[in-house]
């Protein structure tokens, strides 16, 4: 990475018109303002424009898998589901369902991988963010087990919510999980701050309240028609990592010095 590319881009991002100051916590607020004012109002305010994003991700067409094999212990398996950005009606559905299938021990995918001893975890997460984003399934393969068949059945779990709909019992969980998550950043000063910065970079940081009323609001239908959505085979990237006891050699490489030496 060359010196210049990167003081290019600090020049060019890192700027108050680029910037949000997060203050939480017990404070005087005219002491703050005042600090806020005399550490960041001295920075003089850019010449150059920054542009928005005009362009979006293409709908994904088909089904990608990725296999990776290089040195390591321990084999891992995951999918990738695009889904809408966090501001969208979907997302409080979708995080409710990545609680449904990888909670500990209540989640669908641990009862199937984790009980069984086919994995040793599992973990998932929605990204909430200002563009469309990712839900992501990953299992830790228990040694002994094939990490293709451990795919097949957390690709199986995820994309077979049609015919084992999620239940209101498993709403109401999840709903309860994420309710006391929510609650206790208004408890830390420090969660509380993230949290407000992980919303504002959304678009507006009262969206955070905006995604307490539609948890409380959920219903499990909503979130059946969002696995039926998004969970499908068309929108998803499965990923293999298969660990060997040694380095394997690069036959492109290994043909670059064939050809050389043929010369």
């Amino acid at each position: 990475m060359p010196i210049d590319n990167l003081q290019r881009f600090y020049r060019r991002y890192y700027q108050p018109d680029n910037a949000m100051l997060i203050i939480a916590g017990q404070f005087d607020p005219e002491k703050a303002l005042e600090y806020a004012n005399a550490h960041f109002g001295i920075i003089p305010r850019p010449d150059r424009q920054l542009e928005n994003t005009y362009t979006e991700e293409p709908a994904q067409d088909g089904a990608r898998t990725v296999r990776l094999q290089r040195v390591g212990d321990v084999a891992m398996v995951g999918a990738l589901y695009h889904i809408p950005a966090g501001p969208h009606p979907d997302y409080v559905p979708i995080d409710v369902l990545e609680h449904v299938l990888t909670a500990t021990p209540s989640g669908r995918l641990y009862k199937r991988l984790v009980a069984t001893r086919q994995a040793s975890s599992v973990s998932g997460s929605a990204y909430s963010l200002h563009d469309p984003g990712v839900l992501k399934l990953s299992a830790q393969v228990t040694p002994g087990n094939d990490p293709e068949a451990v795919l097949s059945t957390l690709l199986d779990v995820a994309e077979n919510i049609r015919e084992q709909p999620v239940s209101n019992e498993e709403v109401d969980r999840a709903k309860v999980y994420w309710m006391k998550v929510w609650e206790q950043a208004f408890t830390d000063s420090a969660r509380l701050a993230v949290q407000l910065s992980d919303w504002a970079a959304q678009g507006d940081w009262r969206l955070i309240f905006l995604y307490r009323d539609r948890l409380e609001a959920v219903t499990a239908a909503q979130v059946n028609d969002v696995a039926n959505k998004y969970l499908t085979e068309n929108n998803r990237t499965a990923g293999l990592f298969i660990p060997t006891e040694a380095a394997q050699p690069h036959l492109g490489a290994a043909h670059a010095f064939d050809r050389r030496t043929r010369r």
